[in-house]
C-alpha cells in the first residue's frame, strides 16, 4: 500500500489561511470566532497525529469522491482545496451544518455540507470512492457505532478504502457525561453516553468484523489519553500553546506509539487508526 504524504505544518498552514478568510470573508459573530479559533489554535493537538495519517492511509487523488462522517472540518476543507477531491462531509447536527455553509459559502472549493446520521444515512450504496471518519463512532451509544460502520462500508465502492479513528484502551470501558456534549438531545438533562474506549476484542468485534470489509492495518498513535499528551497538558496552565508541540512532534518523527498498547495503564489510551478495503467483485 503506497501512503499519499502530508505534513502538520502543511495543515497547520493551512488551518491559518482558512482563519485569514473568515477574517476577511464578512462580518458578524460566527465568522470572526471561527476567524480567531484559527488563528489562535490553527491545529488541535490531540488530532494532529489523526489528521495526517488518516491523510496519508485514505490516498485521495484529485476528482475522487469522498465521504466525511462529521469529523471535525479542518480536514474535508484540505481535501476540496488542496487535493482537487469532491468531498460530502455530512453531520447529525442541523446547526453544524448551517454554521458551516455559512462560514465556507465564499470559498473556491469546498465540501457539500448535509446532514445525515451515520446509523441511518440515507445514501446511495456503493457512491464513494473514499470514506473516513475522525473520532466519531466512540461517540455513538449502545450498537450504533456497529450500525454506522456497516453503512460507511455500504455507501463505499467496490475497491474503495475506509479509515476510522477511535480512542484505544488496555481495557473495553464506556465513559458518561453529566451534560449533553453534542446538543443533540434536544436540550434534554442528564447523564449522556460519552464515549467507548476499544481495546482489541472489542475493536475487532464492534467496527472491523461488524463492516464485513478487508483490513488492512491498524495503527497506533499518540493521542489525548497519552502518557506523552498528559505531561504536555500540564504545560497548559502557565499557557503554553499545544500545537507547537504537534510541531515539534511532526518535526522530530515522533509519529506513533514506540510501545505495545497492552502496556497501557487503565486511564490511558491511543488513537487507532483502522485502514479497511472493500473488495472489488470477482
Amino acid at each position: 500500500m503506497t501512503e499519499a504524504s502530508v505534513s502538520g505544518w502543511e495543515l497547520f498552514k493551512f488551518s491559518l489561511s482558512l482563519g485569514v478568510g473568515y477574517y476577511r470573508g464578512g462580518h458578524g459573530r460566527l465568522m470572526h470566532r471561527e476567524a480567531l479559533r484559527r488563528l489562535l489554535t490553527p491545529i488541535n493537538v490531540s488530532r494532529c497525529y489523526e489528521f495526517r495519517r488518516t491523510f496519508e492511509l485514505l490516498m485521495p487523488e484529485s476528482g475522487e469522491l469522498v465521504f466525511d462522517l462529521s469529523s471535525p472540518k479542518l480536514l474535508s476543507h484540505f481535501l476540496s482545496e488542496r487535493q482537487g477531491c469532491k468531498v460530502v462531509a455530512a453531520d447529525m447536527n442541523k446547526e453544524e451544518v448551517q454554521d458551516w455553509t455559512s462560514l465556507t459559502k465564499k470559498r473556491a472549493k469546498l465540501p457539500s455540507w448535509v446532514i445525515a446520521d451515520g446509523v441511518s444515512l440515507g445514501l446511495k450504496s456503493d457512491t464513494f470512492d473514499k470514506v473516513y471518519s475522525i473520532s466519531v463512532l466512540e461517540h455513538i451509544p449502545g450498537d450504533g457505532d456497529t450500525k454506522t460502520m456497516r453503512e460507511l462500508a455500504r455507501v463505499l465502492k467496490r475497491g474503495g478504502r475506509l479509515v476510522v479513528t477511535v480512542p484505544y484502551a488496555s481495557r473495553y470501558r464506556t465513559e458518561r457525561a453529566g451534560r449533553d456534549v453534542y446538543n443533540l438531545h434536544n436540550g434534554e438533562t442528564g447523564v449522556f453516553h460519552w464515549s467507548h474506549f476499544y481495546d482489541e476484542q472489542s475493536l475487532r468485534k464492534k467496527l472491523i468484523d461488524a463492516s464485513g470489509l478487508e483490513l488492512e492495518g491498524i495503527y497506533f498513535g499518540y493521542g489525548p489519553g497519552s502518557a506523552l499528551w498528559k505531561r504536555i497538558e500540564r504545560m497548559g496552565r502557565y499557557g503554553f500553546p499545544f500545537w507547537i508541540f504537534s510541531m515539534l512532534l511532526e518535526k522530530y518523527g515522533l509519529r506513533e506509539a514506540s510501545f505495545q498498547p497492552a502496556f497501557l495503564e487503565d486511564d490511558q489510551f491511543l488513537a487507532a487508526v483502522v485502514v479497511l478495503r472493500k473488495e472489488k467483485k470477482q
